[in-house]
Parts: structure tokens; C-alpha cells; sequence
């Protein structure tokens, strides 16, 4: 994902286009966390939002100090389909609103993203461990070469323009009602048309969670700890420079609760932040939350994962 402060420099005419950390424009495949009810199908809708205050970084030191805010939303349809007892096959297909604050205008981006397919092999299946990894590619479905004030600034789009590959693994264990879920998703990026190719992601969790069943409803709250590490982005120019601003780290403490009852799931979680390093500490994280609504298609008498 990459950072908001440079587009918002180049839009003003400041600087030249550099890179972004945060906005969504090359956003990775959504986490998947832990999942009861693992052998089934299911389908769902996802919405996070996420905000930062932000910072540019002065060209003069006798400059004021410049502030924005951002805010950005995403809608995102995803499901599972059980081939067969092993292999899992998932889709996701998001779509992106941006608002960017800067000191002359506000920017609203929205449209389609860039759709994830994935495929995922069951290598433990057990009644208190199931791990599985798989890999998959993430389309460009969406916009990435929309020009404002002449320049194509990366950013501001709704997808990267590349095709990306997408690396993932989830491994849970129980016991009794306590159990932890473990889990890393890698997106290894390509150039796009425009010579652009936004920075390598690693996603890593670690979740501890506690299952309390009252009346009809399964609760699941949980705490962990989350690592996002982006690498710079790269400009395809004559010696491929890394763009400034681009590369980053943020240390987070996610807390969640998920319900369930019958073939209804309800999942939601909020991401604290503990240690940023987006645009170089020119862009602060600030919210970001999370809710998703399950679907379980064929739900059965059977024990749950």
C-alpha cells in the first residue's frame, strides 16, 4: 500500500511525482485470519477505513509546517469455494473511495480495484490444527493511469496497472476454548505500463483468540499483534531509482471480535498503531477498522474448525 503525502506535493505543483505508502493503489490481498467452519463455502462483504494525518516535509526551513488529512474506504466482495477436502479457491474484488486533504483542494478518488485469485492447499487438517498456504495473482482491474494536473500521480488510483503475485499462510491451533491464529500474506509486485512498479509487501500476524458459545451464538474475541513491511517503490528510468518518501514499517495491535450464529458471521476488528515509519514520518497512521459480514453457503452438522 503506499503513502499519501507525495501525491498530494505533486498535485500541488511542488514537487515532482513520488511515491505513496498507504492509499490502497497497489493494495495486497486482504487477511483472511481465523476461520471456523474451514471446510465450507462461504461468501462476504468486507469494509475498512483507514485515516492518517500527514506532514510535508518542508523545502525551506523558514516554510510553517503544513498538515493534511486523509481518509480511505474500501468495499470489498471476497468468498471461498471448497474444491475438495484440500483445496481451497478465493476471490476478492474491492472497490476504493480516497479523500485527500491538502492545503488547496481535496481530492475524491473512487472506483473498482484490482481483483486477488487465489489457491490455497489444507497441508494439516486436524480438529484442533489446520494450517494452509497457497499462492494466487492479483489483477489490474483498476484505474491506475487517471492524470491530475497532467501527471499520473501513483497514489492517486484505484489500482497499481500491474500483475502482481500474491504469496499467503494460515495456521491455527486450539485448545479447548483458547486457541492462536498465525498468519503471512507476501505480495511480490511487477512494473506497470507506466514504468512504476510499487514496493514488495509482507503482512504478518499473530492472534490470540478465546471461543465462548452462549445460546446460539459462538463469540470470539481476540488480540494480537500485526507487522506490515512495504518496500520503496521503483521508477523504471535509466538506473531505477527508489522514489523518495516510499518504504515503510507499522508495528500494530489488532483487536477483534467475531460472531456467529447459523450460516451468519460477523467479524470486527480494529488495528491500534504502536510504530510507524510510512513516508519517512511524514504520514501518521491514525484509524483503522474493519467489519466483515459472512455468508456460510453450506453449512452442516459437523465439527467446526
Amino acid at each position: 500500500m503506499k503513502s499519501i503525502l507525495t501525491a498530494m506535493l505533486c498535485v500541488a505543483g511542488m514537487v515532482n511525482v513520488l511515491a505513496c505508502d498507504v492509499c490502497g493503489g497497489a493494495g495486497a490481498m486482504s487477511g483472511l485470519g481465523f476461520l471456523p467452519n474451514s471446510d465450507y463455502y462461504f461468501i462476504g462483504l468486507t469494509y475498512r477505513a483507514r485515516t492518517y494525518s500527514t506532514e510535508h516535509p518542508k523545502l525551506f526551513a523558514s516554510e510553517a509546517t503544513v498538515r493534511g488529512n486523509n481518509m480511505f474506504h474500501t468495499a470489498e466482495v471476497w468468498g471461498r469455494y471448497q474444491l475438495n477436502s484440500r483445496i481451497q479457491l478465493m476471490a476478492f474484488l474491492p472497490v476504493h473511495i480516497k479523500n485527500i486533504t491538502d492545503t488547496e483542494n481535496t481530492y475524491y478518488i473512487n472506483g473498482l480495484g484490482d481483483a486477488s485469485l487465489l489457491a490455497n492447499y489444507v497441508i494439516v487438517k486436524k480438529t484442533n490444527l489446520r494450517w494452509f498456504a497457497g499462492g494466487g495473482v492479483k489483477l489490474p482491474t483498476g484505474k491506475s493511469n487517471v492524470e491530475v494536473n497532467n501527471q499520473v500521480v501513483p497514489n492517486l488510483q484505484t489500482g497499481s496497472g500491474s500483475i502482481d503475485g500474491l504469496f499467503t499462510s494460515n495456521l491455527t491451533y486450539l485448545n479447548g476454548n483458547w486457541g492462536l491464529n498465525t498468519e503471512t500474506n507476501i505480495t511480490v509486485t511487477t512494473t506497470n505500463k507506466n514504468d512504476y512498479k510499487y514496493g514488495n509487501q509482507s503482512d504478518a500476524s499473530l492472534i490470540f483468540l478465546y471461543k465462548q458459545k452462549k445460546g446460539k451464538i459462538m463469540y470470539v474475541p481476540q488480540l494480537g499483534i500485526n507487522l506490515v513491511k512495504t518496500a520503496k517503490d521503483i521508477k523504471s528510468v535509466k538506473n531505477g531509482i527508489a522514489e523518495k518518501y516510499s518504504g515503510a514499517d507499522v508495528l500494530s495491535l489488532p483487536v477483534g471480535l467475531d460472531l456467529y450464529r447459523g450460516n451468519i458471521g460477523l467479524r470486527l476488528n480494529y488495528k491500534i498503531p504502536l510504530l510507524s515509519t510510512v513516508s519517512e514520518g511524514y504520514v501518521i497512521p491514525k484509524v483503522n477498522a474493519q467489519a466483515q459480514f459472512i455468508f456460510i453457503i453450506n453449512k452442516k452438522e459437523k465439527t467446526q474448525q
